[in-house]
């Protein structure tokens, strides 16, 4: 009997000490928020303001609601940790704010991780914070705004999900805006006042009705096959949109992209790409609306592509097609084509101050089929060194100087009974062999030589003139 009791004693005090051990152990469930590490509780509403002063945690079967008009202040480093689902439920005029709880010192964020549960934010401001929004799992956000990030303003993990619409994402240009290497759909946004607005290394995105703005870059594509329409890009400070590498096959259709600081589109690196349909303007100073190199391809269709210094400029690029596009008004040439294999239909040049198309390079080769190509500042077509397959059905107009150079080209034909030369300063086709040394002029598309010679001819009677009175009054006086 006495052996047995004590036995039980033991038994006895080991259950009380493991349950000593596990109450320990066991996270607190807090209702206000203050100290004391990594939180979990069942589903819960946050209705008043508080602190986190240490990261929380959401469990895997809890729901954490906030309500409206709520503010939570984050201590420096602290997150919120979302394993199970998130509803933040603010409304325009009364929004939930999650911010630093003292400036300057960063928290670490929103990171939502269930792929079973989608978190739901609704007008949400976010400030402060390393990483706003960190999506692992699936999340919809709509009229959020994250400002003031220390590293990315949103991450879309692989395997992540977001749907974003409206709000916008700014005011941190040392960082980007959105990163994204799951799968994003992206709507109606303001991103500004970034380094990079948006980039992508993989996935895939829908990028549709946004404003990409202000930023130093608008938006880079590494890899992935993203769907960019309808957006405008402008005023970034070096190229509107960079898609680079062999991975990349975005389709680009009907956007505005006009005002960046350098090329429109900058597409290099064995990137592929389909553009369609996208008005591309406005950059001046040496830049393009579009500029490949590096083996890229592309289809270049129904785009309109104006004001800038060249409309296309391409540098060693791979197979590229151009057609159905209007391009007018640019400074330089309409379509510069280096070392690249070039086909060119049914566009309209019209307006461009340079050579509306020209060629260089001994890699080159060009197909020019059905092109209307009107008022060049310097000649319509100027093709030199590389391989012109046919220049044919093509109507050229008013050039300032010819329709058709051909300089020294390895191999090709003009066929002139399909095309038409119309009032350009001479209607004839210029060939220079490749054992002649005397080129054509590639210039005086503003009249340049002509107002030479009218300069030095009246500059000539005017000596002439002021000889005649010497002479004159040499005469009065004798």
């Amino acid at each position: 009997m006495d052996a047995f009791t004590s036995a039980g004693k033991k038994v006895v005090v080991a259950l009380f000490l493991a349950c000593m051990v596990i109450s320990i152990l066991s996270p607190a469930t807090p209702t206000e928020a203050a100290g004391g590490g990594f939180r979990s509780e069942t589903s819960i509403t946050w209705d008043t303001s508080r602190t986190v002063a240490d990261s929380y945690l959401v469990g895997k079967e809890d729901t954490l609601v906030i309500a409206a008009g709520v503010t939570i202040y984050f201590s420096e480093g602290s997150a919120l940790y979302v394993n199970g689902g998130l509803k933040v439920e603010g409304t325009e005029s009364d929004p939930v704010i999650m911010t630093w709880e003292e400036t300057g010192k960063p928290w670490s964020g929103v990171i939502l991780n269930s792929s079973s549960v989608v978190s739901s934010i609704y007008h949400c401001r976010v400030d402060g914070a390393e990483v706003g929004i960190d999506v692992f799992g699936k999340a919809a956000l709509e009229h959020t705004t994250i400002n003031n990030f220390y590293d990315t303003g949103v991450s879309v993990r692989p395997g992540g999900e977001l749907t974003w619409t409206g709000g916008e994402v700014s005011n941190s240009p040392d960082h980007r805006g959105f990163y994204i290497e799951g799968t994003a759909v992206i709507s109606n946004a303001t991103i500004t006042n970034c380094d990079v607005g948006l980039d992508m290394t993989g996935g895939s995105l829908e990028l549709d009705r946004c404003q990409i703005r202000d930023n130093q870059w608008g938006v880079s594509i590494w890899s992935g096959t993203p769907d960019i329409r309808g957006n405008i890009i402008s005023g970034n400070e070096r190229q509107g949109i960079v898609i680079s590498g062999k991975g990349s096959s975005p389709d680009v259709n009907n956007n505005i992209i006009q005002s960046n600081g350098e090329a429109g589109m900058y597409i290099t690196n064995g990137s592929s790409a389909v553009l369609s349909g996208n008005n591309i303007s406005l950059h001046g100073d040496g830049s393009s609306g579009i500029f490949m190199d590096g083996g890229s391809t592309a289809d270049i269709v129904s785009n309109n592509i104006s004001q800038n210094h060249a409309g296309i400029w391409l540098k060693q690029a791979g197979k590229v097609t151009v057609s159905y596009n209007t391009l007018f008004a640019n400074t330089g040439p309409g379509i510069h084509c280096n070392n690249t294999d070039l086909h060119i239909e049914s566009n309209t040049f019209e307006g461009n101050g340079g050579n509306s198309i020209e060629m260089d390079g001994e890699l080159s080769q060009v197909v020019i089929e059905n092109n209307q190509i009107h008022r060049s500042g310097k000649n319509g077509t100027y093709l030199s060194e590389g391989r012109v397959i046919s220049v044919t059905g093509n109507t050229i107009t008013e050039s300032g100087w010819y329709p058709v150079v051909l300089l020294r080209i390895r191999s090709g034909t003009v066929d002139g009974s399909t095309n038409i030369f119309r009032d350009n300063r001479e209607d004839r086709i210029v060939i220079v062999e490749p054992d002649e040394e005397n080129d054509p002029p590639s210039g005086g598309s503003d009249g340049t030589d002509m107002k030479v010679n009218i300069a030095l001819i009246i500059i000539a009677l005017l000596v002439v003139l002021l000889f005649i009175l010497f002479t004159m009054r040499k005469k009065v006086t004798d």
